[in-house]
């Protein structure tokens, strides 16, 4: 198995995310969905309602024509904070080698792990991937996790 690798996001890369992100908030409220980030449930209701009604085209024509990517970028920081908020997570670059990396959230324990930008570009953009964003936020419960553990396991990805 290969090793993986962390590291924090620099000065530049968290500028760019922030910014990502807080564009994400206004095409949340241009289309009528909360997100005050002080109620991180609140915020992973609001993304798994976005996303469904993104899949539908039933948003604002502006939120259509934002760059796919970006909006993948700036809803993932959004899942981010609302997962280390609410569940305490930590957030690193995790490199897999092979060019396979990306920023994630990451249990205390460093047990379990989301590609958080990855994640929401499935979410976003492939017809087969199930919006299970909800269930998937309200699963990251340490005693939830505990039970799927197994001694000597690290990094572990869930999507």
């Amino acid at each position: 198995m290969t090793e993986i690798t962390e590291r924090l996001a620099d000065s530049e890369e968290k500028e760019e995310l922030s910014a990502l992100k807080e564009k994400a908030i206004d095409l949340l409220k241009e289309n009528n969905f909360t997100c005050d980030e002080s109620h991180p449930k609140e915020v992973a209701t609001s993304l798994r309602h976005f996303i469904d009604a993104y899949k539908e085209q039933k948003v604002t024509a502006n939120t259509l024509a934002y760059d796919k990517v970006d909006l993948a970028y700036g809803l993932g920081e959004l899942f981010a904070n609302a997962v280390m908020n609410f569940y305490q997570w930590e957030y690193f670059y995790l490199d897999k080698g092979n060019d396979h990396g990306g920023f994630a959230v990451v249990n205390p324990n460093k047990k379990w792990y989301i590609f958080v930008h990855h994640y929401l570009y499935d979410l976003l953009f492939n017809e087969e991937k199930e919006n299970n964003l909800l269930l998937n936020f309200n699963m990251l419960e340490a005693s939830v996790l505990a039970s799927y553990e197994k001694p000597n396991q690290k990094y572990i990805g869930l999507s």
